[in-house]
């Protein structure tokens, strides 16, 4: 019973994941407009861009958590918060929450769509939704571009030993933020894939022991605390990993989002690198086999 629970709970949760991942601001087709403008006196905030988690509360609370683990000096939080308010601001702008041409000028092209939904003109939606999707691409572009430079300008105000730190918290920043993608099953069996050393696999198995336990007394208490609890195990995982183990990891990620449509999870396209090769190289023929396998021992 507890295995099968399990198994539905890991599942549950990476539809959740999934959905929340993949799911663009902007339809290639025009659907889906980007977030609408912050309301009065509602609270500003971006998420998924930048380093670290939500910003509830503008870039405040972040500066705070970032200087508390980097160590940095008055004038180090000083600088990076000056960072933190263009970033955040320029965020806020890339995400439609402010009016300017850029955001216009999706307005204009939703309101062609629209027209031309009305009067069946195919060939002007086709025209149409080419330039949406470029629009959303040089909008997400812009995004990543931001985000990059900020980095790179925190590393200027850091020593050495700020910038070991600040590197290895993206490491883990990224590391989790593709690893949500995929169930916490599929990130076992992506894991196992890996040239692990012995220590490092005794490690990792016992995180995922430990993550089974724990994800069953999580379910006790609600999504917010096995949300919590799946978030821990990406981060205990990405600790044990080498940055070419975690890219390698990305790597089956992302492969896995661009399976063709009809593939079951856990069959062939799932976490493979094209041609039907995992990471050791060696075919995955066996795949579906071993799935069958766990649902016979999980009774699923």
């Amino acid at each position: 019973m507890k295995a099968r629970t399990f198994c539905w709970m890991c599942a549950l949760l990476a539809s959740l994941f999934l959905i929340a991942a993949t799911t663009p601001a902007l339809g290639d087709d025009g659907q889906n407009p980007p977030p609408r403008p912050a309301q009065p006196g509602a609270r500003p905030g971006i998420q998924g861009e930048g380093p670290g988690p939500r910003l509830e509360q503008g870039p405040g609370p972040l500066v705070d958590r970032m200087a508390a683990k980097l160590n940095l000096s008055e004038e180090q939080k000083r600088e990076l918060s000056d960072m933190m308010v263009r970033h955040y601001n320029e965020q806020r702008r890339l995400r439609g929450e402010t009016g300017d041409a850029f955001n216009e000028e999706f307005r204009g092209l939703r309101e062609r769509m629209q027209a031309a939904r009305q009067s069946g003109d195919q060939a002007e939606i086709d025209k149409v939704q080419a330039e949406l999707k470029k629009w959303n691409e040089d909008r997400r572009e812009q995004m990543m571009q931001s985000r990059l430079a900020l980095n790179k300008k925190i590393l200027s105000i850091l020593n050495p030993d700020q910038q070991v730190l600040f590197r290895e918290m993206e490491r883990e920043r990224q590391g989790l933020s593709d690893m949500l993608r995929i169930d916490p099953r599929e990130l076992e069996r992506a894991v196992s894939r890996l040239e692990l050393g012995p220590e490092q696999k005794a490690k990792i198995d016992a995180i995922f022991t430990r993550f089974k336990v724990d994800i069953l007394e999580a379910e006790k208490l609600g999504p917010a605390k096995r949300l919590e609890v799946v978030r821990q195990l990406n981060s205990d995982v990405m600790k044990e990993l080498t940055q070419e183990q975690v890219s390698l990891l990305r790597e089956m990620s992302d492969n896995r989002l661009r399976r063709p449509p009809g593939r079951e999870r856990g069959g062939k396209g799932a976490l493979e690198q094209p041609g039907g090769a995992d990471l050791k190289g060696q075919p995955n023929e066996g795949a579906d086999q071993k799935d069958q396998d766990t649902k016979e021992k999980t009774g699923g």
